[in-house]
């Protein structure tokens, strides 16, 4: 019953473009018609005209940041992996809010072996979903301090407070479960003491 409906739709759909062709409507609206008939045949796993249609949709309007996500997630479901991720950082680029974005990056970057990259998508997606949804906890604000200390540890020593807390937190997530982010703030950790920044190295 779904496939009927939905090759309905391409029809109606395909209609739609031909009068709109002809008429000469604006190219807001033939973008946007080409887009919905690549979600159709998205719905019955027809990728390869979902692609085209997306690919002409960009065409037409090129800022539109949906566009690029939808033709990422027809890249992923074909395996053209580089192809996702280079749509998924334009659509990122456009529209840095959609937090679904992230989600089909990190697991492009996951694919592709890029680890640190796919726990920073993850984290990230976390962060621009709580935002968008205005709530702020704890553990929000530890991520964020993660995210940004990287790029940090070149300028800025550490203290034993801040290291302690961080040990601390590594320690409550694991016992969690939440091993991703246990993991990462232990990578943290070990570039601190490949820096000699360290000051508990000398505690048992």
């Amino acid at each position: 019953v779904k496939l009927a409906i939905y090759k309905e739709a391409i029809d109606d759909i395909s209609k739609a473009i031909e009068i709109y062709s002809i008429s000469g409507s604006d190219s807001a609206r033939i973008s946007e018609s080409f887009f919905f008939r690549a979600g159709a045949y998205a719905k019955i796993s027809n990728w390869q005209n979902a692609l085209s249609d997306v690919s002409i949709a960009i065409k037409y309007d090129s800022k539109n940041s949906d566009f690029y996500n939808v033709r990422g997630a027809i890249f992923i479901q074909l395996g053209m992996l580089t192809e996702a991720l280079v749509d998924l950082n334009k659509s990122i680029e456009l529209n840095p809010k959609n937090f679904n974005n992230f989600i089909l990056r990190s697991h492009v970057n996951e694919k592709l072996g890029n680890v640190d990259q796919s726990i920073d998508d993850k984290i990230t997606s976390d962060l621009v979903k709580s935002e968008n949804e205005g709530k702020f906890s704890r553990e929000l604000h530890i991520k964020k301090m993660l995210m940004v200390l990287p790029q940090q540890l070149i300028n800025t020593m550490l203290d034993f407070t801040v290291q302690t807390v961080f040990l601390m937190e590594a320690i409550g997530h694991y016992i969690n479960q939440n091993i991703s982010f246990c993991t990462k703030i232990c990578i943290i950790l070990l570039l601190l003491k490949q820096r000699g920044l360290m000051i508990m190295s000398s505690l048992g």
